[in-house]
């Protein structure tokens, strides 16, 4: 049942079959959709938003959390202020301060933090970001120049990155 479990805890919204089910003490929380935040979310989540089948489906502790979509958020335990929006966006993320809108955008990001990703598997596409920092990646199907890459732009449509602290706008062989 949604809710179930929450014995403290104010302002609280739970809709959906187990959503929120293993939650015991949390505020101004929203969660929405099958199995949405289902394990022990605690006070130390207060104000997460979670939407859509197994979003944010492991979240325990982290803050300012908001997620939207099919397994957006996903494997996050403890990170926080982290967005999500789209099937599977952020879906390994375990981190902190990552941004990312898009059907698939930034989902195989586990360790990498603060990176802000737009577009329809961008940061997931042919190298796939997992650990880097700090990248800005705009348009469907861009990457980083690897998978642990930091401090990148990339701006365009299927762009892959070329080196750390670099800006990389179009495609040259387009």
């Amino acid at each position: 049942y949604a809710g179930d479990a929450l014995q403290g805890g104010d302002d609280n919204v739970f809709v959906g079959r187990h959503a929120g089910s293993g939650t015991t003490a949390v505020s101004d929380t929203v969660i929405i959709g099958h199995a949405a935040g289902a394990v022990v979310i605690q006070a130390a989540a207060d104000g997460t938003v979670a939407i859509g089948y197994q979003s944010m489906n492991l979240l325990e502790s982290g803050a300012g959390n908001t997620a939207c979509g099919f397994g957006t958020l996903d494997a996050c335990v403890s990170g926080d202020n982290n967005a999500a929006f789209g099937y599977s966006a952020l879906g390994a993320n375990t981190a902190t301060g990552n941004t990312a809108v898009g059907s698939h955008a930034g989902e195989n990001i586990v360790g990498g933090q603060y990176n802000t990703i737009l577009g329809s598997s961008t940061g997931s596409n042919d190298i796939g970001l997992e650990t880097g920092d700090h990248n800005t990646l705009l348009g469907a199907l861009c990457d980083t120049s690897g998978t642990g890459s930091d401090d990148q732009i990339v701006i365009g449509y299927d762009v892959t990155g070329t080196a750390d602290d670099a800006v990389h706008i179009g495609n040259a062989t387009r």
